[in-house]
């Protein structure tokens, strides 16, 4: 027997086919549902209602026990696992993350069906509370104690008076930006953006301008 042939006996012994039993795939994938569900769960309760995506949530769902049934099958064979990284290796992923929040909740689910994959239960629920107290600390953070950034849009006629409208939104606040103006021939467009507590009343007093026609009101995160 030569050299390589030792080295891949080796190899081969010491890694295994340790395909998992029944009863271990069938409660991996229901720890990886859960994990599934409950990630949905908080991400419904952390992001914003102008950027949530329902579609995007069950995607996380699904990625977790498509996870999960990778590494399950990978634990079944040295030969399987490198041909499923051999195929995923093609995989190219195009689409844009609309929020940065997102892509941590991609791979929090990612990670959940990996471990759920391995059966840890204890570090998947573990990690899962510290995750989720982290989100939790950080978004009071965020709400409590400031303003929230409004985005103004105002719809208006060419001559429409300019400096009543920075009037009031400096009356707002006087650190208030305009983000874009755009003239054309249908009127004027303008885009200001600032920090108020009653944005409802601003929104009547630049509607009650003349030459004012719509005025829209987009609130941040």
């Amino acid at each position: 027997m030569s050299i390589k042939d030792v080295i891949k006996n080796s190899f081969l012994e010491g890694i295994g086919n340790t395909a998992p039993t029944f009863k271990a795939i069938i409660l991996s994938l229901i720890i990886a549902i859960l994990v599934g569900v409950y990630i949905y769960a908080i991400y419904r309760l952390i992001s914003n209602n102008g950027f949530y995506s329902e579609r995007f949530n069950i995607s996380l769902i699904l990625t977790t026990v498509i996870t999960a049934s990778i590494i399950l099958t990978i634990q079944s064979s040295v030969i399987v696992s490198l041909g499923m990284v051999g195929a995923l290796s093609i995989v190219r992923f195009r689409t844009a993350v609309k929020d940065p929040l997102d892509l941590a909740f991609l791979f929090w689910s990612i990670s959940g069906g990996i471990i759920a994959g391995t059966g840890m239960v204890g570090l998947v629920v573990v990690s899962s509370v510290v995750i989720t107290v982290i989100l939790v600390i950080f978004k009071l953070m965020r709400s409590s104690g400031r303003k929230s950034n409004m985005f103004f849009s105002i719809g208006a006629e060419r001559d429409v008076d300019i400096a009543a409208i920075n009037g009031i939104l400096c009356e707002a606040d006087k650190n208030y930006r305009i983000q874009s103006r755009v003239l054309s021939q249908s009127g004027l467009n303008i885009v200001a953006e600032l920090k108020c507590d009653d944005p409802d009343s601003i929104m009547k007093k630049i509607d009650g301008l003349d030459g004012v026609k719509t005025v829209s009101i987009v609130q941040e995160g």
